[in-house]
This record gives structure tokens, C-alpha cells and sequence, in this order.
């Protein structure tokens, strides 16, 4: 039960952040909730210790990533793609965006619904319509 509620948690508090950068990667917005969804199934079926799931969500993303691109097909996308991906030696371009989206969130928002709306809204141009449905809130 403890694993369901952490998983939950987790879930509540960075799909929209994985699914924006995800977005910025791929601009079908179905292949993109596939991926999501595919990453977040993997961690909840693993039985590894994870000292950080963002991390290692993102790597998991990555590979989602680069497999949709070979699925299809597209190899100019692909080594477009690759040539994006984070090595070591330049640093976590992930950590410096969620660092990013936390440092303008904490100074704008003042809840977890906020942040997901400024995420949604500012960072990846959703309107507010889009955004209401995808969270499931009301514009009124």
C-alpha cells in the first residue's frame, strides 16, 4: 500500500512537468501521453531502490523517446533528437528546466494546481481552456 500512495504522490507532482518536457520533444500529443504513461507503468513496476526518481524518469523518457523515433522511422529526427540528449559531460538539461520551472513556480504559485497550471500555461502555451480540461477544472 506504502508503494501505491508514494507512487501516487510522485504522479500528482510531476506528470504535468515530464509531459511539458516530453512535449517539447515530440509534437504528437498522443505519442507524448504514451510515453508518460509507458514511463510511469515502468516505475511502478520496478523493484530497484531509486535514489532519484526524476532523474531516473527522465532517462527513462529519453529512451521512450529515441524508441518512438526509431519506431517510426524518421532517422533525420532521430539524430536531431540525439544530438539534444544530455551526456555527462554537459551537464542534465533536465535538472536545469525543473530547476527552472521551480524557481519561477515557487515565486508565482502557492500550490501543487498552480504550479501545474503555470507550467501548462507559461511554459509549454496552452491556453486556458486546454489547460482547465486537462486538469479537470472549471474556468469559472
Amino acid at each position: 500500500m506504502r508503494k501505491e500512495t508514494e507512487f501516487t504522490i510522485f504522479h500528482s507532482q510531476y506528470y504535468y512537468i515530464f509531459f511539458s518536457f516530453i512535449r517539447k520533444k515530440i509534437n504528437d500529443i498522443h505519442a507524448a501521453e504514451d510515453i508518460l504513461q509507458e514511463a510511469f507503468l515502468i516505475l511502478f513496476n520496478t523493484d530497484e531502490v531509486i535514489l532519484d526518481k526524476k532523474m531516473w524518469m527522465f532517462g527513462v523518457i529519453n529512451n521512450l523517446i529515441k524508441q518512438h523515433y526509431r519506431n517510426i522511422k524518421d532517422d533525420e529526427s532521430l539524430h536531431t533528437y540525439e544530438s539534444e540528449i544530455i551526456d555527462e559531460k554537459s551537464g542534465f538539461e533536465f535538472e536545469e528546466y525543473l530547476d527552472r520551472l521551480y524557481e519561477l513556480s515557487n515565486k508565482y504559485c502557492s500550490n501543487t494546481r498552480e504550479i501545474n497550471v503555470f507550467i501548462l500555461y507559461y511554459e509549454n502555451g496552452f491556453n486556458l481552456e486546454q489547460v482547465a480540461l486537462m486538469l479537470g477544472l472549471s474556468l469559472k
